[in-house]
């Protein structure tokens, strides 16, 4: 089968086969590929003959004109006849311009809880998809202006309006749909120059915090702890506690501010000056009674109940710590290679970025300079 093709480059017609199996050694494009050239090594290219294309000799009475051969012959032939058949029995699809998505009720429910837009803003997107023809029939607009009633019958407010809070904890996480094990939850109890919240953390961090109380303009006292514990119903639910050192010593009665026996675990004497620094072993409080070693009110809640908070963070043993063994200049060396993002400032200062301790107890180097300087 030939072709007579205009060359680009000569300008003299070329004549083409079409082999039926593609073999590298007699095709054109193979032969004479340019790849790795550029324009100047491209003046010099000399281009091969193959037997696939071949410039035309000039017919003569001893040179004839080519006939094509027979159909017989060349295979190919009831290949382009299959083909041709295949083609005959093709019937285009008319194409059907179908209009924009429209969202639905649940489609856009999704979109409102993946932005956490509020209840106004979610109502703003639903106007502006409905102003542009997007949402689906059944799709509401206002849909979220009562979406909090289904929780909101979980909550309550105080004859004060001071403070809410959860009178049905169980109920409250059925509407969330959240699997509650009381056993997998631990109440966190904090207060800020104007509210006091309690919330609801989960042991593994998978789950979100739950707030469970709420009140403005109360201080944490052992009155104000006192009654969001009823109201949230501690004790039918028994989380384990996790606050400051402050509300643990509220939790257990005890008495606030700089007292002689402030641990609520040990008799630990705070004011002996003998030696508490080396005696590492105190009495165990056995009872907890009023007018004795600080206590002044009945116990919250149980001693094993609370989860003590990192006291390294609370005391700032760790600043404390840096702070001092940074003005040795072998110590200081070790501490710029353990933490090398850190300016010099905040290292003589002990102020470290999220300190891992553990990293640096155990660096061996850091505890040899620490003995040779001892």
């Amino acid at each position: 089968m030939h072709r007579r093709i205009k060359s680009l480059s000569f300008g003299v017609p070329m004549v083409w086969t079409d082999p039926i199996n593609h073999d590298p050694s007699v095709c054109y494009a193979c032969v004479n590929s340019g790849s790795g050239m550029n324009r100047k090594k491209m003046r010099s290219k000399v281009y091969l003959s193959v037997p696939s294309a071949q410039i035309p000799l000039p017919l003569t009475e001893n040179i004839p004109v080519p006939k094509p051969p027979s159909p017989d012959v060349l295979s190919g032939i009831t290949f382009s006849t299959h083909l041709s058949d295949t083609f005959s029995l093709y019937e285009p699809v008319a194409t059907v311009s179908t209009g924009p998505i429209l969202v639905t009720q649940n489609q856009l429910d999704s979109i409102v809880a993946k932005l956490g837009l509020s209840q106004r803003k979610s109502e703003q997107l639903a106007k502006f998809l409905n102003s542009n023809n997007l949402l689906a029939p059944e799709t509401k607009v206002t849909a979220y202006r009562h979406r909090q009633s289904a929780l909101q019958k979980c909550f309550t407010v105080n004859e004060e309006q001071t403070s809410a809070y959860c009178k049905d904890v169980d109920g409250f996480m059925r509407e969330m749909d959240i699997l509650y094990r009381p056993n997998e939850w631990r109440l966190f109890i904090d207060s800020s120059k104007i509210s006091l919240k309690a919330v609801l953390l989960h042991q593994t961090n998978t789950k979100p915090s739950v707030p469970i109380a709420y009140s403005i303009e109360t201080k944490e006292t052992y009155d104000t702890l006192k009654r969001i514990l009823q109201n949230v119903d501690y004790d039918k639910h028994q989380w384990r506690i996790c606050c400051d050192l402050k509300v643990v010593a509220i939790l257990r009665g005890l008495q606030t501010g700089y007292i002689k026996y402030m641990c609520f675990i040990c008799d630990w004497d705070s004011r002996y000056k003998g030696d508490q620094y080396t005696n590492h072993t105190w009495q165990s409080r056995e009872s907890s009674k009023q007018v004795n070693a600080n206590v002044i009110q009945d116990p919250l809640v149980p001693q094993d109940k609370v989860i003590l908070p990192p006291l390294h963070v609370k005391l700032g043993i760790v600043k404390s710590f840096l702070k001092t063994v940074a003005k040795r200049q072998e110590v200081y060396a070790v501490l710029a290679q353990i933490f090398p993002r850190l300016s010099e400032s905040k290292l003589k200062e002990g102020v470290v970025n999220g300190p891992d301790i553990r990293k640096l107890v155990k660096t061996e180097e850091f505890d040899n300079v620490l003995i040779d300087n001892d």
